[in-house]
């Protein structure tokens, strides 16, 4: 995102805002599979040998991936990934599609906004029962807190986007 903002002078704290945040996406990402990775290779090994499984190894793989998808979906909200219907944009003009597309992140980032406030709600239930992960003695309110985590940074990328094509449609820039 930080390409597509011209006046890179008023707007240098929010592209290292952004920098930021796409760096600690990708690496909580990269981290997240290394670890699922070699906790699943470390149990295969470990059930080549002994001839059963470590009891925590799937539920913690399971976990650690819940993170992975949310903040990956993060990740494809920013670079505009998601799976979307353009059949309409194609027989519409550039200037209109332009403005569809803004009205369309803005609803989305007013519903990932509203998915924070449920998924913090979820959270905190959680954390007032106190609920614990199976065969780790730990809460599970660390495995909760990553969809309204995820879906925060997803808000904030939507909103990033809804700038980003008003910029646009105010410079006059139609791709």
């Amino acid at each position: 995102m930080g390409d597509t903002v011209k006046d890179s002078s008023r707007f240098q704290a929010l592209i290292s805002l952004d920098t930021i945040q796409t760096k600690l996406e990708k690496t909580v990402v990269s981290l997240g599979m290394i670890s699922a990775t070699l906790i699943l290779f470390i149990n295969i090994l470990y059930s080549a040998v002994s001839g059963s499984t470590l009891p925590w190894a799937a539920e913690i793989t399971q976990y650690i991936m819940v993170w992975v998808i949310f903040i990956g979906a993060s990740l494809l909200m920013r670079s505009t990934g998601h799976v979307t219907m353009d059949l309409i944009a194609r027989f519409i003009p550039k200037k209109t599609v332009l403005y569809l597309e803004i009205f369309i992140y803005a609803v989305v980032c007013a519903f990932l906004t509203y998915l924070v406030y449920i998924g913090w709600n979820m959270t905190l239930d959680v954390y007032s029962t106190g609920q614990t992960m199976t065969t780790l003695n730990a809460s599970m309110v660390w495995v909760y807190l990553g969809f309204p985590v995820g879906v925060l940074l997803m808000a904030i990328n939507a909103l990033k986007l809804v700038v980003i094509k008003l910029r646009q449609a105010i410079g006059g820039e139609i791709n």
